[in-house]
């Protein structure tokens, strides 16, 4: 029974390590960026760029907002508005755009649950956008 019992921890045991091995190596292959590829040195150019990519590969799902998540679990479970707001300041900040400010707008109360919304706001000396999950809107100064 004893030798049973070390057979099947030492599977499990198995598995878990293939398992974590198998995440790390897949993690250092891919892109810390994933497949995105938005270099640019226009603001409004790579606001676009990133806006496409969302549209893709969004997969909007309520999530605790007290939990950030990384480029690959975004992808891998989705997220909501706080998430995706996340993600595009992450993004736009690797791109050197770092003039960005999360909003978020009040919470109420539905059902007893606190709802409210998060986008993001980029600006430079040409102007700003508004990224607000699947959807911008950029505007230039004249």
């Amino acid at each position: 029974m004893k030798e049973q019992t070390n057979v099947i921890i030492n599977i499990i045991l198995g598995i878990l390590f293939v398992a974590v091995l198998t995440y790390a190596v897949v993690d250092r292959i891919q892109n810390k960026h994933g497949d995105l590829d938005c270099e640019d040195s226009n603001m409004f150019k790579t606001v676009r760029c990133i806006n496409k990519y969302v549209n893709i590969k969004m997969d909007y799902k309520i999530s605790n907002d007290s939990i950030s998540l990384n480029d690959s679990y975004l992808m891998m479970l989705g997220g909501d508005c706080k998430d995706w707001t996340e993600y595009y300041q992450r993004k736009l900040n690797y791109y050197g755009f770092n003039n960005t400010e999360i909003v978020k707008l009040p919470t109420t109360k539905v059902d007893g649950v606190e709802r409210g919304h998060m986008f993001l706001v980029v600006g430079n000396e040409k102007g700003y956008c508004i990224l607000d999950l699947l959807n911008y809107r950029c505007i230039r100064y004249k």
